[in-house]
């Protein structure tokens, strides 16, 4: 990424800044004025940014092949094609140009679970498991490690939910940028608190405290929010009139309900609820839903959808294959279509996925490509993650796109987004950067005439080789002498070779020259052209330059003919169509 401040004639003309009104939050952050002011200078760090020269991709299906986007203070000012306008730089804006790359609105999770302390305060409920009065901005809210996690993802902003309980307590949408170490540094921690009431069918076990099961909980559930209803009707407390208490949030019927249906078959008792007290609901799926495709899409609820598929089964020898039910298997085949298949089923609703809840030790970028393998369409996918969860958790006019109004979450990469070679650079959280991975350097790698002196007429030269600048540098020097006539190549290899950014150096050893050895560093520059310093044997200096004459051989070829001959054992195959209900081997076909 070039970083600089200097006008580009190839954006045109002037356009007209934006205003934008500030974006308020939920809670109190440093802009009140009751907050403590920080003790110390106020940060410097540049608020004005304009992006140019890059592929972006405001929103899903909608592709700016030259795009330009500027914020300021952490709000879009200004995002368009600037291949339909007239555009001249602003002269106190950082300029950065992203020739080559692409930019992303930033991935929004919808579920993330969080500790949460349970409230304590006058009113609770006689059963422990009901405390809607908690919040996960309670306690810690989301950790830094898990943040980050999350960011390398491509997450910005994530809806986090306290763990535990059948009435767990509220969602809150934060923000996923780790908070700055400069007190008087603009952080804006929350966008939006009191998302979902979240719900779970828990059941403690036979041993444990009420409820034991799930009847118990549903029976939990509906009584709790029975109480609910009639304190909103009876002795209402949200308004202050009464004393507010354990069931005070859930007399608000218009907040969603966030259910959490580790089994396919807890959808329709989700539903069921949500429908019996007129409650909106959104439902954090199983990853199986496709076991009960039909009946679930008919419920119409949003869905959070868990990339959960199982690891591939161990049928290596007779007796393991014999162990494995054929119902593991047909799960095993179809649960990477589960996504596709909702999408298809339900192309009106509002689908989201989630990076909670992956089986131990997988990448949840890793299954997303396996689950658009399966047929989710990438424009699907990217919606998924950004326009289905910002309406989910009420922040469409904060997040999600990439248009004037908006607060600057973006991510930026070497290229199309789900391709897996595909580098995730940078992710921007309301204005400031997060780095993700370093950009590559200037490429060496090639054949190179080095000369001393005039290029057309030069008082030393040699052939550089150099292969492997990325990872492993290699550098051999090549130079003809002897008897007119009578010359021939002689070859050297460089030591100590050193590739950082756009310097180079190494060693190079002459045996012609008594096996002197010569210190040799460098810059390339935009040019092309890469010019250095040399030191001798006797110490003294010289200046030298090279110039690439050649791209390095292709000595792939072979490995990749050896690879057709061998074909891959974990080849895609298309899963085949669904056998009916029940799912499993005995399943009525469909008709």
């Amino acid at each position: 990424m070039i970083a600089h401040r200097i006008r580009r004639p190839a954006i045109h003309a002037l356009i007209a800044l934006a205003t934008v009104a500030p974006l308020t939050p939920a809670r109190p952050t440093s802009d009140s004025p009751l907050a403590a002011r920080p003790n110390g200078m106020k940060s410097a760090e540049p608020t004005h940014h304009v992006f140019i020269g890059a592929t972006v991709h405001p929103e899903p299906g909608v592709v700016w092949q030259d795009g330009y986007i500027e914020i300021r203070d952490g709000v879009i000012v200004q995002a368009m094609d600037a291949a339909t306008a007239t555009l001249a730089l602003p002269g106190d804006a950082v300029i950065h140009d992203l020739t080559g790359e692409h930019i992303y609105p930033a991935f929004i999770d919808p579920y993330i679970e969080v500790d949460a302390p349970a409230p304590d305060a006058p009113g609770k409920h006689w059963s422990r498991e009901v405390t809607p009065r908690r919040s996960a901005l309670d306690g810690g809210g989301i950790d830094p490690d898990t943040a980050a996690d999350r960011r390398d993802l491509g997450f910005a902003a994530g809806v986090i939910a306290p763990k535990g309980g059948v009435f767990a307590g509220s969602a809150a949408v934060v923000s996923l940028a780790e908070r700055p170490d400069d007190p008087s540094a603009e952080w804006q921690g929350v966008y939006r608190d009191n998302v979902f009431q979240c719900l779970r069918f828990k059941r403690n076990g036979w041993e444990g405290t009420y409820p034991t099961s799930v009847p118990g909980a549903v029976a939990l559930i509906r009584q709790t929010l029975i109480d609910a209803d009639w304190q909103a009707r009876q002795v209402p407390t949200r308004d202050g009139s009464h004393p507010a208490d354990a069931l005070t949030p859930l007399e608000d019927a218009s907040t969603p309900l966030l259910f959490d249906c580790d089994h396919e078959l807890k959808t329709f008792l989700a539903a069921d609820i949500a429908s019996e007290f007129s409650r909106p609901a959104v439902l954090l799926g199983s990853g199986m839903e496709f076991k009960w495709l039909d009946g679930i899409a008919d419920l119409g609820l949003p869905i959070i959808i868990p990339l959960r598929f199982p690891a591939k089964p161990d049928v290596s020898t007779v007796g393991k294959a014999e162990s494995v039910e054929l119902e593991t298997m047909m799960t095993w085949e179809q649960a990477p279509t589960n996504p596709r298949r909702l999408r298809e089923k339900m192309p009106d609703t509002d689908l989201a996925l989630t990076a909670s809840r992956l089986p131990r030790g997988r990448d949840f970028l890793d299954e997303l490509r396996l689950a658009i393998e399966n047929g989710l369409g990438e424009d699907d996918a990217l919606a998924m993650l950004t326009t289905a969860p910002a309406r989910l958790a009420g922040v469409a006019d904060q997040l999600g796109t990439i248009e004037n109004g908006k607060r600057a979450n973006l991510l930026i990469t070497s290229g199309p987004v789900f391709d897996e070679d595909t580098d995730f650079y940078d992710i921007w959280i309301d204005g400031v950067p997060h780095t993700l991975t370093d950009r590559p350097g200037p490429d060496f790698d090639g054949t190179w005439h080095f000369f001393v002196g005039p290029e057309d007429k030069p008082f030393f030269e040699m052939t550089l080789e150099i292969t492997g600048s990325h990872d492993s540098p290699n550098v051999v020097g090549t130079e003809t002498w002897g008897e007119e006539g009578e010359q021939e190549p002689h070859s050297a290899q460089a030591r100590k070779v050193v590739i950082e950014d756009n310097r180079i150096s190494f060693l190079l050893d002459d045996e012609d020259d008594q096996r002197v050895t010569y210190i040799i560093s460098g810059v390339l520059a935009e040019n092309g052209l890469i010019r250095g310093t040399a030191v001798g044997p006797d110490d003294n200096t010289f200046q030298w330059a090279a110039r690439k004459t050649g791209e390095p051989e292709d000595q792939a070829d072979e490995p990749e003919q050896k690879q057709e001959q061998e074909p891959d054992d974990d080849d895609f195959e298309q899963a085949p169509p669904l056998p009916g209900y029940p799912f499993g081997p005995y399943a009525v076909k469909y008709e």
